[in-house]
């Protein structure tokens, strides 16, 4: 799944344009190839043209929420690793909707702090081969 350069793919999504610019910047130097979303139904059509190896996602989006999402994803496309972003006051109805699917998503929460979010990032993609 690496692309021809060799770099790991990621896809972020977001409603919100300052979050996915946040992104950029954070990650911009980190020999990434990546792709922004600003919804569930703009990721998959993303997910149609470009192999990804992480999707990171808000939880509140409008249409399909986050987790919705990476289910989606993960009932399409086999081996792309995924993770939630979420406020601090979402996370018990969260972890009550994550405990429904058979699979257990990683999630931070905003604001998250850079670091956390780096190792996180890097965590997961070196279990994408594994």
């Amino acid at each position: 799944m690496n692309s021809s350069n060799g770099k790991k793919k990621v896809l972020f999504v977001d409603d919100e344009p300052n979050i996915l610019n946040a992104y950029s910047r954070i990650f911009k130097n980190d020999g990434l190839e990546l792709y922004f979303a600003n919804n569930a139904q703009d990721a998959l059509e993303k997910l149609e043209q470009n192999s990804v190896h992480l999707v990171i996602t808000d939880y509140r989006m409008p249409g399909m929420n986050g987790l919705e999402l990476l289910e989606e994803i993960r009932k399409k496309w086999v081996g792309i690793k995924g993770m939630i972003i979420s406020a601090y006051d979402d996370y018990p109805r969260l972890l009550r909707e994550n405990l429904k699917y058979s699979k257990l998503y990683p999630f931070l929460h905003k604001p998250w702090e850079q670091e956390k979010l780096k190792t996180l990032v890097e965590k997961l993609l070196g279990l994408v081969e594994k």
